[in-house]
């Protein structure tokens, strides 16, 4: 195999951190570093799964995605909310959106409701190095929807995500 034929673009892979819980955060007006938030599935069964948990529930609770509604100590900090889909899902294409004022939209490949890559090919005379147009990006996410993210950085898409998956 000669690698250097292969693709050698600079794609972001970019991942919205606890991306339900961090929406239901800026829908509620909560700070995402004070408040232990987790979004469960449904309230109604013990063993429903935490969809999504902010830092906090996970450094103070132990609680993560994966973890069950029966795991959650009764505490009076902890707050406790049902998905909101469609709302998550209109987010997911605001974040979109505002990632294509940096990117024409073909350069963005929608992987999930929290992930994307961005091909950053031709942006530098915008918005500088690619790692300057991603951290650009993260901090417009940040500042506009309270939603932090991680990105990973490579040549393809399978570098970005491994470099992303690496880092986090």
């Amino acid at each position: 195999m000669n690698y250097a034929e292969m693709p050698n673009r600079p794609i972001m892979c970019i991942d919205m951190k606890c991306f339900y819980a961090s929406c239901i955060a800026m829908l509620h007006g909560i700070d995402i570093l004070e408040t232990p938030v987790a979004v469960v599935a449904n309230f109604n069964q013990p063993g429903s799964v935490v969809l999504a948990a902010l830092p906090l529930m996970k450094e103070k609770y132990k609680i993560k995605t994966g973890s069950r509604r029966y795991e959650i100590p009764k505490h009076p900090d902890i707050q406790l909310f049902e998905p909101k889909m469609s709302f998550f899902i209109q987010m997911s294409m605001t974040i979109t959106k505002l990632i294509a004022n940096y990117v024409p939209v073909d350069a963005i490949h929608v992987y999930s409701v929290d992930e994307s890559f961005v091909d950053l090919t031709g942006t530098e005379k915008l918005w500088g190095s690619p790692e300057q147009a991603a951290r650009e990006i993260q901090a417009a996410i940040l500042d506009q929807y309270n939603v932090p993210s991680a990105v990973g950085l490579g040549p393809n898409m399978l570098m970005a995500k491994l470099a992303f998956d690496y880092q986090n």
